[in-house]
C-alpha cells in the first residue's frame, strides 16, 4: 500500500467510524468528539462531510478512541482492504492439498495487502515457496540447536 492509498484508507476509516458513532450516539456526538479529541466542532464536521483529514487530526481521533497511531493505521488498512478472491481460493486449494501452516497463510495475506490479486496459479506458487522457506528455516534452526 503506497502513501496515497494509505492516506485514503485512513480518511475513509476515520470518516466511516465518525459517522457510525454519530448515528449510534445521536445528538451532541460532534461536540463530544470535539472535546475528547481537542479539535473544533467545525473541524470534526468537516472531516465527517468528506474534508481532508490531516495527520494531526487523525492522531487526535485515535487518542480519543483510545488507540495508538499504529493501531489506527492498522485498523484502517484492515477495514478498507480489498478482497482478494484468487488468494483465498489458492489458500483453500493449498490447504486441502498440503497442510499449509498458519504462518504461511498469514504472510501471504500480508503480502496481498499491498498487491493486486494475482492469478490463482501465481498465488499457489508463492504459497509453495513460502512454505518451503518456512520448512528450510525450521530445519536449519533445529540442526543448529542439535549441533551445539
Amino acid at each position: 500500500m503506497d502513501r496515497e492509498e494509505q492516506r485514503r484508507a485512513l480518511e475513509a476509516y476515520v470518516r466511516e467510524r465518525l459517522q457510525r458513532e454519530e448515528h449510534a450516539h445521536g445528538r451532541g456526538y460532534r461536540a463530544d468528539m470535539a472535546r475528547r479529541s481537542g479539535l473544533s466542532k467545525p473541524h470534526v464536521t468537516h472531516v465527517m462531510m468528506g474534508g481532508v483529514l490531516g495527520y494531526d487530526a487523525a492522531m487526535a481521533f485515535a487518542m480519543a478512541w483510545g488507540m495508538s497511531p499504529v493501531e489506527l493505521l492498522t485498523e484502517a488498512a484492515v477495514k478498507t482492504a480489498k478482497p482478494l478472491p484468487n488468494l483465498e481460493t489458492a489458500i483453500t486449494v493449498a490447504t486441502a492439498r498440503d497442510a499449509l501452516p498458519d504462518e504461511v497463510v498469514a504472510k501471504a495475506r500480508r503480502i496481498g495487502q499491498g498487491a493486486r490479486d494475482f492469478s490463482v496459479q501465481a498465488w499457489l506458487i508463492l504459497l509453495e515457496e513460502l512454505a518451503a522457506d518456512l520448512a528450510d528455516a525450521t530445519s536449519d534452526g533445529a540442526g543448529r540447536r542439535a549441533g551445539r
